[in-house]
């Protein structure tokens, strides 16, 4: 009986040193569905054309010279249309489309993560009015 009445504060220690963890838990999210949601956006990424990021790589790296010397020449309006005419292609190519869906499952999956800084959401797609009002030989300064 001594024993028992030894260990009970022994006990109550215990529980109380432990409280605030269990009851952290409780707001813990569901790992396996986080890493299962984790899993699935990686499988999405392996599943876009490694390849189509390089021809990507280049028609950026190609768009970006061709535009600068559009505006080193002074031709302001070829490189605003040309500028304009390369987004809607990027947009509508659909590896472009595939990684930018992958992002946002691993933003999405990253969300539930309590010690991870959010992933911040892609950029959103100018309209074709925000393009106009801005210039490309400008942003490109």
């Amino acid at each position: 009986m001594k024993m028992m009445q030894k260990a009970k504060p022994a006990l109550v220690t215990a529980l109380l040193a432990t409280a605030p963890a269990l009851a952290g838990a409780q707001d813990m999210p569901d790992m396996a569905a986080m890493q299962e949601a984790m899993e699935a956006a990686q499988r999405c990424m392996e599943s876009v054309d490694q390849s189509a990021f390089e021809r990507l790589g280049r028609d950026a790296r190609a768009f970006e010279q061709e535009i600068r010397q559009l505006c080193d020449a002074g031709e302001r309006g070829a490189a605003q249309t040309r500028a304009i005419d390369f987004a809607r292609r990027m947009l509508a190519d659909e590896d472009v489309q595939k990684a930018r869906a992958c992002t946002e499952m691993m933003r999405e999956a990253m969300q539930g993560m309590p010690m991870m800084m959010p992933m911040p959401a892609p950029p959103d797609v100018p309209t074709r009015e925000e393009l106009e009002q801005r210039h490309v030989c400008d942003e490109m300064r």
